[in-house]
């Protein structure tokens, strides 16, 4: 048994490359950056109630004992606590690390979280206008047409100005194109209309450390009687 000397392969539509021109390189390097301080800030969080939690019984003080309940609280669910909250918690809690170290990765990550909106806003503007631009190719409307008529009217009229203001219904249609425009990059399923089909040659001779190219001419003169395909390997018989 030798291995059959053709291959079809499934290309994709489009180069990897234009699809990664959408990614939102900053917007996403804020994202990492506010997931690593709010697991910081929730470790210091627990550790924190857990301290509040063990000192309120024994405050007398009814209103410093509120102003703890209700800092725990705020804590616990990694809110903003006031300067004169946190002189109340030094107050019982002498040892001020924990209070200091909060209030610290609180501000840096509302830091990171304005940056990220900022960055977000310029990125996604910016990937919008490539976006506009992939749903224009002709490439794309080709299987637009076969795949989903409504979509590609949409694409025909230019759906940004069918549908200038960013409702519910501009987002849907937007969405919809998104699905179609990963496909095209990523997705080569069978029979689908944004895939091409490419042929090859396999070849067994190997000379100098790499496959020499059997050419058309040869591999025509063998015979083949059928052909088999025993997991995903074309085998002839």
């Amino acid at each position: 048994m030798e291995v059959f000397p053709h291959f079809i392969i499934r290309i994709s539509s489009g180069e990897y490359g234009e699809l990664n021109t959408l990614r939102l390189e900053k917007a996403y390097k804020y994202v990492s950056e506010i997931n690593n301080h709010d697991v910081s800030l929730s470790s210091i969080a627990s550790d924190l109630c857990n301290k509040i939690y063990q000192l309120v019984p024994s405050i007398k003080q009814k209103k410093d004992r509120d102003v703890l309940i209700e800092a725990k609280r705020d804590i616990y669910n990694k809110r903003q606590i006031s300067p004169k909250t946190v002189d109340t918690i030094l107050t019982y809690i002498k040892e001020g690390t924990l209070v200091s170290q909060y209030c610290e990765f609180y501000h840096l990550r509302e830091k990171k979280i304005r940056e990220f909106k900022k960055a977000f806003v310029k990125e996604s503007a910016e990937a919008e206008i490539i976006f506009k631009k992939l749903t224009e190719s002709e490439n794309f409307k080709k299987g637009l047409l076969l795949s989903s008529q409504e979509l590609f009217e949409l694409a025909e009229k230019k759906y940004w100005i069918a549908s200038p203001q960013k409702n519910r219904t501009f987002y849907s249609i937007q969405q919809g194109f998104s699905k179609y425009i990963s496909r095209i990059y990523t997705k080569t399923s069978p029979f689908s209309t944004f895939t091409h089909v490419g042929f090859g040659g396999i070849s067994d001779i190997f000379e100098e450390g790499k496959f020499i190219k059997v050419s058309p001419k040869e591999t025509r003169k063998r015979e083949y009687k059928s052909v088999i395909e025993p997991n995903n390997y074309i085998l002839k018989t």
